[in-house]
């Protein structure tokens, strides 16, 4: 199940991209789907051509996966690449920080 905004009190598996926020809860004391897994419940990954624009815009930073924990506030993103400021701006908006 993902959602479009940070689930309430509960850890989340995210990605964030130039148009959506996506999040996926997780049950306290188990482990979420793998990123590639949310990816692909976003991307037909199976296409060669999706596949390899998603794979550039995660090299470029802009799309973002990371980890949530709301009893912290700490969003951890994940990746080799810094955001694009635009999705900075993003990440912000969505976490309001």
């Amino acid at each position: 199940m993902l959602l479009n905004s940070p689930p309430k009190g509960r850890a989340s598996r995210f990605v964030i991209t130039e148009e959506r926020a996506y999040f996926y809860p997780i049950a306290k004391g188990k482990n979420g789907p793998g990123t590639i897994d949310i990816l692909a419940r976003i991307f037909d990954l199976e296409d060669p051509e999706v596949f390899k624009d998603v794979s550039e815009r995660l090299l470029t930073g802009n799309v973002v996966r990371g980890h949530y924990a709301p009893s912290t506030g700490q969003v951890a993103i994940m990746g080799a690449s810094k955001p694009s400021a635009y999705l900075q701006r993003r990440i912000e908006d969505v976490f309001g920080v």
